[in-house]
């Protein structure tokens, strides 16, 4: 995982649901007498398809490159997932959120991720030179998968956070 660059949540991720998975199997001596239905089961046993999906990966790699049998996994299908349309709100709702919001810097915040479709991370670690106001982006560093992107911002949002900037920071 270090040589793959994994960040510490992926690797955290990793290594706990391998723990899962051979705490239900401790009457194993060695990883490798689980038997490929044994971990079909187990994948079974995971109501929700997104985790059997991660656990389905992480097994491949575990039994790849810690066990050394490659094809261990191989034969047993990935879930499918639901493909949910997003919660889309109204002007209306938006505008009552925000309303409700008395605190500016937790105004600003909300706006900003909201307006730019950001995670909360990216918003705790942005800093201001990152928002480029000549090229009218936002660049935002070191996200999930340790990706870099850039993102566009309208200049009635710029003002806004102009607005933050002198009122809470000076």
């Amino acid at each position: 995982m270090q040589l793959r660059n994994f960040t510490f949540d992926t690797k955290k991720t990793y290594l706990g649901l391998v723990k899962l998975f051979l705490n239900k199997h401790l009457q194993f001596n060695q990883q490798k007498d689980i038997s490929k239905q044994q971990i079909a089961e187990y994948l079974l046993s995971i109501t929700s398809p997104t985790t059997r999906n991660q656990t389905h990966y992480t097994l491949i790699a575990f039994y790849r490159e810690v066990v050394g049998q490659p094809d261990k996994l191989n034969g047993i299908p990935i879930s499918k997932e639901p493909q949910k349309l997003p919660v889309v709100y109204s002007l209306a709702q938006i505008q009552a959120m925000v309303n409700t919001i008395t605190n500016t810097k937790h105004k600003a915040m909300f706006l900003f991720q909201y307006c730019l479709a950001l995670r909360v991370s990216e918003v705790v670690n942005c800093k201001l030179a990152d928002i480029k106001r000549d090229r009218m982006i936002v660049n935002i560093c070191q996200s999930k998968g340790l990706k870099d992107r850039q993102v566009p911002v309208e200049e009635k949002f710029l003002q806004l956070l102009e607005l933050y900037y002198k009122t809470e920071k000076h």
